[in-house]
């Protein structure tokens, strides 16, 4: 593949996709909507290596491939990572590359869709959590991708646009974020849940004790929890109040009875489900919840 003649480079740069080529990382080549996207010139670009516009934990996803791609080996051309703009901010993306010669060197062609209107979609199967009394955030390991406004009033701010996007560490007490980050990573090898008491800090920079149960969303590519987050009232930090034996049956029983009964109304209304990921993920609640109820027949 030889350079770009003006016509070539009037068309690459027309399109709505980012398109580059890198040799060993460098890039040789970047259109303008890629470099605007990463809020770069073009000029600033070029030798420069592609894992410095990609956030550290993709590195070695995109090392990876490209060492499979230049040895031959058959390898997925399609793959999401995050680009870190000039900025600092996170931008989502859709990788499609294929190997080609460039200037005579074994080289990527990349190109590059930003995905984030794609990703904010797959919130919208559940857009009554902004109805909800309960302060909720969703989160990756590094920010918060979106919460509700009763979480957004529990931090005394104004509106949860305040807070999305933002670091999740600027929340947490620094005396804690060593914690947050071992728990978070964690959670995400396990694909299990937590429940753990921490101090967050409030818009006026007060901090205020809650507890925050959180557990892993499946329907994304990379580690993302939801949590329920609920002030710690009058200094009590017990996260589960103690029970007996009875008690416990009995209040798992009565949690388990209201979700069954909402389960069955989305069965009775499956067509209404947006896609069949969430088709899925119902069936595969539905089916540890009646695994529950027989560890409850077992225990009573």
């Amino acid at each position: 593949m030889r350079g770009h003649t003006f016509e070539e480079n009037v068309i690459l740069n027309s399109v709505s996709d980012g398109i580059t080529v890198n040799s060993k990382g460098v890039l040789l080549y970047v259109n303008e909507p890629f470099a605007k996207m990463v809020g770069y010139n073009v000029s600033e670009l070029i030798g420069m290596n592609i894992l410095a516009v990609t956030a550290p934990e993709y590195h070695e996803r995109v090392i990876e491939r490209t060492n499979k791609r230049q040895k031959g080996l058959k390898t997925d051309p399609l793959y999401s990572v995050e680009l870190v703009r000039k900025d600092g901010t996170r931008i989502p993306v859709e990788y499609n590359v294929s190997h080609i010669e460039y200037e005579g060197k074994s080289s990527s062609l990349t190109i590059i869709r930003d995905i984030s209107e794609r990703v904010l979609s797959r919130l919208d199967y559940i857009p009554i959590l902004n109805k909800l009394n309960e302060a909720i955030a969703i989160y990756d390991n590094e920010r918060y991708i979106w919460v509700n406004d009763a979480y957004a009033k529990l931090r005394g701010y104004d509106s949860s646009d305040e807070i999305n996007g933002t670091s999740i560490f600027i929340g947490v007490h620094p005396e804690e974020s060593q914690e947050q980050v071992r728990v978070i990573a964690e959670r995400s090898r396990s694909g299990g849940s937590t429940i753990g008491v921490w101090r967050i800090k409030n818009k006026d920079g007060s901090y205020q004790k809650v507890t925050a149960h959180s557990s892993m969303l499946p329907t994304f590519e990379k580690p993302v929890s939801v949590a329920i987050v609920r002030p710690v009232d009058n200094g009590n930090v017990d996260i589960v109040p103690k029970m007996n034996t009875a008690n416990i049956h009995h209040g798992i029983h009565s949690a388990l009875t209201v979700i069954v009964g909402y389960l069955e109304l989305i069965q009775f209304n499956v067509d209404e489900l947006n896609s069949p990921e969430e088709v899925k993920w119902f069936k595969i609640i539905h089916k540890n919840v009646l695994k529950i109820e027989e560890i409850l027949k077992e225990i009573n």
